[in-house]
């Protein structure tokens, strides 16, 4: 079951409620807690984003003990951090297909 940025968390919510339906979630730009922790990164947005950094202000938009969350929590998981911003399937097309069809190959063979 795939799902990107905050749709993540809507998959975890289904596949915690409904986990005989769920073999695998391929989890894309998601954390599980932002609280005040994300607070810092938005007021960096304006600057960057003005400076055509583009990159800058999406790896920092959720920093990265929040991204590996949902993997700490998930027994199975796995956590891949690609290069790339908040859109890694557009980014790093390749990259990604590869990661995701190598877990899923691993979860179908065990």
């Amino acid at each position: 079951m795939p799902g990107y940025s905050v749709g993540g968390n809507v998959v975890l919510r289904v596949a915690a409620r409904y986990p005989e339906r769920v073999t695998a979630l391929v989890l894309t730009a998601t954390f599980v807690h932002a609280g005040n922790r994300l607070e810092p990164v938005a007021d960096l947005w304006p600057g960057p984003a003005a400076r055509g950094e583009n990159d800058l202000p999406a790896r920092l938009l959720v920093p990265l003990a929040l991204r590996r969350e949902p993997a700490e929590a998930v027994p199975g998981a796995r956590h891949a951090e690609p290069p790339a911003g908040h859109l890694p399937f557009a980014e790093r097309p390749a990259e990604r297909a590869a990661v995701v069809t190598e877990f899923l190959s691993e979860r179908r063979a065990g």
